[in-house]
């Protein structure tokens, strides 16, 4: 670090400061006078389509376990670095 923060005299710090809060305020906003910032009315969405009917889903009441597949064992998946991770033996 360079110590540019003991090298600068503490008024010319607050001149800057100020000279920049002066700037800021003097400078137009953007927007104009008559404009307002806050929108208090809904926007406008386009006509939207209707909705179809629900249609029910049957349900299987029976379980069947007819093949290969139908049944899915899931396993955990274990990331370790090396050999030595300390999470590795529990799960061995």
């Amino acid at each position: 670090m360079l110590g540019l923060s003991r090298s600068l005299p503490i008024p010319l710090l607050i001149i800057v400061a100020l000279g920049l809060v002066a700037v800021t305020l003097s400078s137009p906003s953007g927007l104009s006078p008559n404009a307002s910032t806050g929108t208090t009315a809904e926007p406008v969405l386009p006509e939207q389509p209707p909705l179809p009917r629900k249609q029910r889903v049957p349900v299987r009441t029976a379980s069947i376990d007819s093949g290969p597949g139908t049944r899915v064992a899931l396993r955990q998946l274990v990331v370790a670095t090396d050999a030595d991770d300390f999470g590795l033996a529990a799960w061995k």
